[in-house]
């Protein structure tokens, strides 16, 4: 949302955006030890570099557009709120209290643009771009399609089973 409404097509906003994307790899590869072992190390790790790198941004924007400039602000510092509140959760709680300040943390983070009254969207880029999401889970479909037929063949358990799931995939 905030770069359909504030992307500059300048080299500041590309590199941002190359950190946010690392931070997402960084949260993405956490995934498996959220599963495994239940350490959220990682995770917190890729989502504290998008939010700085998001925070950063907010800043950037108050700066940059004056006639939205407090809504911006409004929006960055509700972000540093944020952001404070769940390193304290993350560092500080645990068990039921943990839980329950994350479901409060998370309709904090649901109800931070109405709270900075900040609509700003392009509704065309946002449209193209969840036409290019659906385009890459499509594809995803048919590589996981693929991928799991060829196992199977290889490891010779085919039958009409999994011909019929991967037709119907």
């Amino acid at each position: 949302w905030f770069s359909s409404a504030y992307d500059k097509g300048d080299r500041v906003h590309t590199v941002a955006t190359f950190v946010m994307v690392f931070g997402s790899c960084i949260l993405a590869a956490g995934t498996t030890d959220v599963f495994e072992t239940g350490s959220l190390t990682l995770l917190a790790i890729g989502w504290t570099i998008q939010r700085i790198v998001l925070i950063f941004l907010w800043f950037r924007a108050c700066h940059n557009e004056n006639d939205l400039a407090d809504r911006a602000a409004k929006f960055a510092w509700g972000l540093v709120a944020l952001r404070l509140a769940w390193s304290a959760a993350y560092y500080f709680m645990s068990g039921t209290t943990f839980y329950l300040l994350t479901a409060i943390l998370i309709v904090a983070e649901l109800c931070l643009p109405a709270f900075a009254r900040h609509f700003n969207w392009h509704r065309s880029h946002i449209t193209e771009r969840h036409g290019l999401l659906f385009i890459i889970v499509l594809g995803e479909c048919v590589l996981s399609v693929s991928l799991s037929v060829g196992t199977a063949t290889e490891n010779g358990i085919w039958n009409w089973r999994i011909l019929f799931e991967a037709t119907a995939a």
